[in-house]
């Protein structure tokens, strides 16, 4: 079948007319679901559904960039020589050990210098260290790629305390991959004593809504909002969602009253919760999330902390460390990737899996920086290993060391 009508260019140009059609239903008292409007606008371009208007867009297949030719590990202090890679393998892995966080941070972000300047991707997995300004690894890399002429391609998400202003809004729902991780996401905080003996049937009725909405919008390709949660929070609530018999077990379903009002206080502690932590629900933020940075070839920052306190904070970092791994794991020669991850610290975030990583990291540099000696067991002989004192000064000591050789060679990681 052959469609004559003028069509948005992309997917991006789709979302923003689908969302301007929602609104305008809204402004006009006559409510419309967001996938609904999606819907009309297909059909409005003569589209049979949005699914097949969607498929038509031209996506042009980015061409993944090679690794830097030249691997830079910094200059060695006297010579004042660049260190080269000696190899593409040996440039694959990177462990930096520092019981200074600070000197960890410094390091890595001139490493991640190559990426940055070659003009390739890097994500930049930082986890702030009580009383460190989070900011500083934010602007140290920014700086960088400022120098590069690529500022409109760095992002920043800071989930390392509540309310900051930092980074970029952002739709965290859209990197989650399963209704579990979604669930977390809302069920974690601090109910009111009325409903909190119903707390495992209100971590079902979330998780069985979030899988149908999950459902919806991979089905109908477009992204994951909390809006569609509360949709399905509200058809569970009046009986009018389909729901298998597992699901209904695992929501402890009843279309009694208490049950709907227990849906009722859910779905508003759902809105509360959105408008608590606006960056991280933005579903008209201008970043459109992980794996879009990866294959744009994006420099995306994560600030995490694991003192921070706040437990929705804890699972927002999870949720992007996991996009991440699986970004990595995706990546394969024809397909574009990140070409350089960076983690510094994240020995305490639960479930972290750097072997894993590894193992799954493709054509992709992976760094990373802790305060164990030894590195990760998966990293390959030929990894660079660093050792790190403290930030560079004015002294003319060096701060780093690399070992080439089984010896450690002084060096700097600024290079012209």
């Amino acid at each position: 079948m052959t469609h004559n009508a003028t069509a948005p260019v992309d997917a991006e140009q789709s979302k923003l007319a689908a969302h301007a059609i929602k609104k305008r239903f809204d402004d006009l008292n006559t409510p419309i679901k967001l996938n609904h409007a999606y819907e009309a606008l297909a059909i409005a371009h003569r589209y049979p559904n949005w699914a097949t208007m969607k498929a038509s867009f031209k996506v042009e297949e980015p061409i993944p960039a090679p690794l830097p030719t030249q691997f830079k590990y910094g200059m060695a202090y006297g010579s004042e020589k660049k260190i080269i890679a000696s190899s593409a393998g040996q440039s694959k892995h990177i462990h930096a050990f520092s019981a200074s966080s600070a000197a960890r941070s410094d390091l890595l972000v001139g490493l991640s210098r190559n990426a940055i300047e070659n003009g390739s991707g890097l994500f930049f997995f930082h986890a702030v260290a009580r009383g460190e300004d989070p900011s500083a690894v934010m602007m140290d890399v920014m700086n960088l790629t400022v120098h590069a002429g690529r500022r409109r391609e760095f992002f920043v998400i800071d989930a390392s305390r509540k309310n900051s202003r930092l980074g970029n809004s952002c739709n965290i729902l859209a990197a989650a991959e399963s209704a579990e991780e979604i669930a977390e996401l809302f069920w974690v905080g601090n109910w009111h004593m009325s409903v909190a003996a119903n707390i495992v049937r209100i971590r079902g009725i979330l998780t069985v809504a979030a899988r149908h909405a999950l459902r919806i919008a991979r089905s109908s390709s477009i992204p994951m909002t909390s809006d569609l949660l509360v949709q399905m929070l509200g058809e569970i609530q009046v009986g009018s969602l389909s729901l298998s018999e597992d699901d209904a077990a695992e929501c402890e379903y009843n279309s009694g009253p208490v049950y709907a009002d227990l849906c009722r206080t859910i779905t508003t502690y759902v809105e509360r919760q959105v408008k608590s932590y606006p960056m991280f629900f933005d579903n008209e933020a201008q970043w459109n999330g992980i794996q879009a940075a990866a294959n744009k070839r994006q420099i995306v920052v994560v600030l995490v902390s694991w003192d921070a306190g706040d437990d929705v904070l804890d699972v927002v970092g999870r949720i992007a460390f996991r996009a991440i791994k699986r970004t990595i794991a995706k990546a394969r020669p024809k397909h574009a990737f990140p070409d350089m991850v960076v983690f510094n610290d994240v020995g305490g975030f639960d479930g972290v899996d750097i072997d894993g990583i590894v193992k799954d990291a493709g054509g992709v540099v992976v760094c990373v920086g802790d305060q164990c000696p030894s590195p990760p067991a998966a990293f390959a002989h030929s990894a660079a290993i660093y050792r790190s004192f403290g930030r560079e000064n004015d002294s003319g000591r060096p701060s780093h060391y690399l070992e080439v050789d089984g010896k450690e060679v002084p060096i700097h990681t600024n290079w012209s």
